[in-house]
């Protein structure tokens, strides 16, 4: 490796290891950034290996139930509101909307159709467990719409979402279909978030950072039973990139099979893979330790092995 190359991957590092350098270049605090570089000529560190564990396990999770809350949210307020009236939210704030491209019979059965226009201003707007404040704008055309599926296409510019770990912003465009199926007592609500590019502001605790998503195909399944939830599972694969004056990575996240999440954003059980250019690591989580294998020069040998809670991984996350 050459000093350029050198010097790029110790830059690398930093960036992954401390959050705190990451949230200067964000307008935070400052920290260490002692953290080995993960490259092709040495070891991935513990703090390295947790910080970026802890960002791809939370941080698309995060983004997709925000989208999914803007979806829902925007349902909620033309099933009940008149368009261009303030409109109060089932759980606190309000919100407005417009709409164009639809007959007059369309725009008074309080429901998404196809060909719809929709303008949407939210303000401090909850649903009604009081959950999931939105603030922003939101535009949206509706691709296709049923009794029990909505497809819809999405353009946000700083829509700010609460989620449980604490705040994202939203900005981009993207696809975001919708369906449930209900069979007894059990309600199932399937979520897939599409985009060739997307970018996101987390704010969790103390922690400010911005994301660049590129390639996202992305699934969020909810069970519920009488009115309880049962799971909720994460599934598919995106990009993720930061940049910033100290550095750069990025890496692409994927899931093997689904990952269950508890109601906290916390992982429960589930596997999923994070590609460097020179590294992979595979991340497990079980019985609430999570396990962290490094193959070192992606050479399909695992040369380290890190071990967290799943509460200590997700505290670090952002």
């Amino acid at each position: 490796m050459n000093a350029g190359s050198s010097s790029r991957y110790r830059h690398l590092a930093a960036a992954l290891a401390a959050t705190a350098v990451l949230l200067a270049a964000c307008g935070g605090g400052g920290a260490s950034d002692s953290a080995a570089a993960p490259s092709p000529s040495g070891t991935v560190s513990q703090s390295t290996a947790q910080e970026v564990s802890a960002d791809s396990a939370t941080v698309p999770t995060s983004t997709t139930d925000a989208l999914s809350t803007a979806v829902t949210m925007a349902q909620t307020v033309v099933a009940g509101a008149q368009q261009s009236q303030a409109y109060a939210c089932p759980g606190g704030g309000s919100a407005v909307y417009t709409v164009s491209g639809a007959t007059p019979a369309q725009l008074q059965n309080g429901k998404f159709d196809a060909g719809e226009i929709y303008s949407l201003t939210f303000t401090s707007c909850k649903g009604a467990l009081g959950a999931g404040a939105l603030d922003g704008s939101l535009q949206l055309t509706v691709i296709s719409a049923s009794d029990t599926a909505v497809s819809v296409a999405t353009s946000t510019s700083d829509l700010v979402v609460s989620v449980p770990l604490g705040t994202v912003s939203i900005n981009g465009s993207s696809t975001i279909s919708v369906s449930t199926v209900t069979a007894g007592a059990t309600t199932t609500e399937t979520i897939n978030w599409q985009t060739p590019s997307y970018e996101v502001t987390t704010v969790f605790g103390a922690r400010t950072s911005t994301w660049t998503f590129t390639n996202v195909d992305r699934t969020r399944t909810i069970t519920t039973t009488s009115g309880v939830l049962a799971s909720t599972t994460y599934s598919g694969t995106a990009t993720l990139a930061v940049s910033h004056p100290n550095g750069s990575w990025s890496v692409t996240v994927s899931s093997t099979g689904g990952v269950q999440y508890d109601a906290n954003g916390v992982p429960q059980s589930g596997s999923w893979t994070i590609v460097y250019p020179h590294n992979t690591l595979e991340i497990t989580v079980a019985h609430g330790t999570v396990t962290v294998a490094v193959d070192f020069g992606n050479d399909g040998t695992i040369d380290e092995t890190f071990t967290f809670t799943n509460t200590g991984l997700v505290s670090s996350a952002g």
